[in-house]
Formats: structure tokens, C-alpha cells, sequence
């Protein structure tokens, strides 16, 4: 009887001050977290690395949203395209990252036929006009390229340099097109870091 209640009084104080459980509800994170999957979540930033997903409140907002750190204090970031760079040393974006390539309309069919050899994926496209653009991974793309090269463009995006603050951290999402992070809020302080992933539970239909 009072063993069992321990358990549940502990079980109540671990979600209340250890962890938390939430349901992705977009695409920001694909593939490393898929939309509709449950994970735990660590409550508090507590010691946050490069790499680390966190799950934040976008500066003003109530909102719940999810990004990797790139960017710990004093850190002078370079982001790219398809990397970054922090102090010096580049990193490529996460390989699950889902970038942005565009291609024209008369390699369309072409495209469509490659996807299908390959078993990739023929996202969304987007775009009108002589020029569409597909969500790929980085591995996706050049898979593409070493079959058909020259079938996409590589993505296009100004890289640009900032210093991160200190008491902050700079977010971003693995699928930048579908995310909302610090390249819309700017740096987000450790007050509005929620809490950090620590395991993936489950997938409805999976």
C-alpha cells in the first residue's frame, strides 16, 4: 500500500520538477523528431551543449517551439547555408536537416523519375514560374547529384556572422523551412529555455 503510494507521489514529483512529456506538433524538427511523435523533455536548461534540442518560448509569445542550439554564449557564429560555424570551427547543419533546393520546370519529369529509382522522398515542391524548389536532406541531395548532376541548384542563402550574447543562445531548427527560430527572434535567453530532450517515446501509427 505505501510502497505504492511513494511510486506515484514520486512519479507526480518528477514531472513536476525533473521532466516533462510533449507532442511535436510541426515539422521544425524532421526528421530527428517527427511531427506527432511524444518525447521527454529535461525541465530547466541545466548545462546545454552545441547540439542539444531544446524546446523554448519565443521572446513575448506562450508558445512552445523546438530548435538545436548552434550558439552558446560568446560564441562568434558564422551561419550558412548548409553549415555554421562557431569560433572558427565549421559544422555542418544536422544531416536530418530538410534544406531548400531549386531546379527549373523542364527537369521536372526528369526529377519526379530519379526520386522514384532512388526511393527519396518527393516532398511538397514549391515555387511557380520556371523555377520550383524540393525539400531534401543534405545526403538526399547528393544522392541526386553524383546520379544526375546538375538536376539542382544548391540552396541559396546569404550567410551572415553575430556574436551570441551572454546569458543566451542561438536556435536552430533542423528543418529551417518549417521552423521558427533564432533567425526570427534573434538570440533566446536561458529564462525562456524551457527544457532540453532527453528521450523520444513513442509514434502513433509507428
Amino acid at each position: 500500500m505505501w510502497g505504492a503510494v511513494l511510486v506515484v507521489a514520486a512519479v507526480a514529483l518528477l514531472r513536476v520538477y525533473v521532466a516533462a512529456s510533449y507532442r511535436i506538433s510541426t515539422e521544425a524538427m524532421d526528421t530527428a523528431l517527427r511531427q506527432g511523435e511524444y518525447v521527454v523533455a529535461l525541465r530547466g536548461a541545466g548545462h546545454i551543449h552545441r547540439g542539444d534540442v531544446l524546446f523554448f518560448h519565443a521572446p513575448g509569445k506562450r508558445a512552445l517551439l523546438t530548435a538545436r542550439c548552434i550558439g552558446l554564449p560568446g560564441d562568434t557564429l558564422r551561419v550558412g547555408a548548409t553549415d555554421f560555424s562557431a569560433d572558427g570551427q565549421t559544422y555542418p547543419l544536422p544531416p536530418t536537416s530538410l534544406l531548400s533546393y531549386s531546379f527549373s520546370v523542364e527537369n521536372a519529369n526528369e526529377l519526379r523519375l530519379q526520386l522514384d529509382r532512388l526511393n527519396i522522398p518527393a516532398r511538397k515542391w514549391q515555387g511557380e514560374g520556371e523555377e520550383l524548389f524540393l525539400r531534401l536532406t543534405p545526403f538526399e541531395a547528393w544522392r541526386l547529384k553524383e546520379e544526375q548532376p546538375g538536376l539542382i541548384n544548391p540552396p541559396a542563402s546569404k550567410p551572415y556572422t553575430l556574436v551570441v550574447p551572454a546569458k543566451a543562445y542561438w536556435l536552430l531548427a533542423d528543418n529551417p523551412q518549417a521552423g521558427a527560430d533564432s533567425r526570427h527572434f534573434g538570440p533566446i535567453p536561458r529564462k525562456d529555455i524551457v527544457g532540453r530532450l532527453w528521450f523520444k517515446l513513442f509514434h502513433f501509427g509507428n
